[in-house]
């Protein structure tokens, strides 16, 4: 799983086997870093579709599989050096 440093909103996630179709918008995930932190967020678009979670998400192209896109907020809060862009976590439903 990557974690992606992306623009102000709270997570974005990317594909995933069994969860499609929008059965993650509004929904919290914890998102664990390798440093043993972890942190919360709702999931404000899904990128495995062109259907989004929302109208302002909708029409954009897929991201890769098991991306999460979170905000500097995010970061902050797992303490992850942000100028790395891009970092290995895990991430479930919570």
């Amino acid at each position: 799983m990557t974690l992606m440093l992306g623009p102000t909103h709270a997570a974005e996630v990317g594909a995933h086997p069994h969860l499609t179709n929008k059965n993650r918008c509004g929904k919290i995930i914890r998102i664990t870093a390798s440093n043993g932190r972890s942190v919360t967020a709702r999931v404000v678009d899904e990128c495995d579709s062109r259907n989004g979670c929302d109208a302002e998400h909708a029409g954009l192209p897929p991201c890769g599989n098991n991306i999460v896109d979170s905000s500097a907020a995010v970061w902050n809060a797992l303490q992850l050096n942000q100028d790395l862009g891009v970092v290995d976590v895990t991430w479930s439903m919570a």
